[in-house]
């Protein structure tokens, strides 16, 4: 199936972040299928098409990317979204809402990347031996 809107919205929002070393060029969004799309009430994952998996990293790196925030539909809902790597592919992205339903028709108003604050160094767990 076709990958939309919202998922195109959040994963050129994921492939923005340059802080995380994407190697990422110029994606031909018409060529990316989506295998499987699964809706929950609050949010939805859709996992790409082997074949149409966009090379992220030029090694084979695994893992999450969950530094991006956003707004959906004219209400400005807030939303969250993730993306899972898998041997340096991105392999499914995901989107939330914190509690509310996900909208039926959503289009991504704004996609943004979230910002990480260092904790002070107080502030981090300590071992008591």
């Amino acid at each position: 199936m076709r990958i939309n809107k919202v998922e195109i919205n959040f994963l050129e929002t994921t492939l923005a972040d340059r802080a995380c070393g994407f190697t990422v060029q110029a994606i031909d969004w018409d060529r990316v299928e989506i295998a499987e799309r699964v809706a929950s009430e609050i949010g939805f994952i859709s996992t790409l098409e082997e074949s149409a998996r966009i090379r992220a990293f030029s090694n084979a790196a695994s893992g999450v990317w969950n530094r991006g925030g956003g707004y959906v539909t004219s209400r400005r809902m807030n939303c969250g979204f993730i993306v899972y790597l898998q041997d340096g592919c991105i392999e499914a992205v995901e989107g939330f809402t914190f509690g509310e339903p996900w909208p039926v028709n959503a289009d991504v108003v704004e996609a943004y990347l979230l910002v990480e604050f260092p904790l002070p160094e107080w502030s981090y767990p300590t071992q008591t031996i």
